[in-house]
């Protein structure tokens, strides 16, 4: 488990990365063609099989892709925009909303991607056990396991402490991907100082619900 974080202009952002590469830049982004890092049309045709998605024309942000991992897209959403210069080996995909900024903290997401050590439950248990020493303690809620485009995923809420007087709500969706030779996890997480905010409800719904993790 990996924690950091990050600063986006003058809003102190809180990245708590649960798992864990390179972008664009901070402005927003809108449907187009092209490389790893742009916003495209998600195109699978079923959610029935590991690395098959249900079928969508809405626009996603690709996260950056090394050769052989899944492809791993987010839902484009306005106002939330990509932030390069935070992302690294580790963290492929930055992206926040300066216009929610409550408590000089903006909400922010970050997608990350590593190598895991164990696949499923297991997997789960290793991440859940790194968040509780570090989340705020007795707020880490795990939901009912799921899957993500057919692979076994879990959501869980949890509270930091960024700083003193700031304190952000962050919500994890974890992806265990079973393959070979190497199993890999991916995280998506979401975070705020202001969880009661609908605009940043509705936006996080969208983003996790709308979470592609693709072969």
């Amino acid at each position: 488990m990996i924690i950091r974080l990050i600063a986006i202009g003058v809003a102190a952002v809180g990245a708590m990365l649960v798992t864990g590469c390179n972008g664009a830049d901070g402005t927003a982004v809108r449907a187009s063609g092209g490389n790893s890092t742009a916003a495209t049309t998600a195109t699978a045709t079923t959610a029935s099989d590991p690395g098959e998605c249900a079928t969508t024309t809405d626009a996603y942000l690709t996260a950056t892709q090394k050769d052989g991992e899944p492809a791993f897209s987010v839902p484009v959403v306005d106002g939330w925009n990509r932030i390069s210069r935070f992302e690294d080996q580790l963290t492929r995909l930055a992206v926040a909303d300066k216009s929610l900024t409550v408590d000089n903290f903006a909400p922010n997401y970050v997608v990350t991607v590593e190598k895991a050590p164990a696949v499923g439950r297991a997997e789960f248990d290793r991440q859940l056990q790194a968040l509780s020493r570090v989340a705020v303690g007795g707020s880490v809620h795990q939901h009912a396991e799921s899957t993500t485009c057919g692979f076994p995923s879990l959501i869980v809420d949890y509270r930091l402490q960024v700083k003193p007087g700031i304190g952000t709500h962050a919500t994890v969706l974890i992806v265990s991907i079973p393959e070979e030779p190497s199993p890999t996890t991916a995280t998506l997480t979401i975070q705020t100082a202001d969880p009661d905010n609908a605009e940043y409800s509705a936006a996080k719904k969208s983003i996790i619900d709308g979470f592609r993790v693709e072969k």
